[in-house]
């Protein structure tokens, strides 16, 4: 299970690097919040 999670964040990272570009407060929320809730899946 913390394997398929790894997976989709690092999927999403691109996207998230995207973000950065135009939207830098909406890619922090976003890591923030996605890293929150993949923590326990990982730990």
């Amino acid at each position: 299970m913390a394997y398929t999670e790894l997976r989709v964040v690092f999927f999403q990272l691109p996207t998230l690097k995207l973000g950065c570009a135009t939207d830098k407060l909406s890619l922090f929320e976003q890591m923030l919040t996605g890293g929150l809730t993949a923590l326990p899946v990982i730990w």
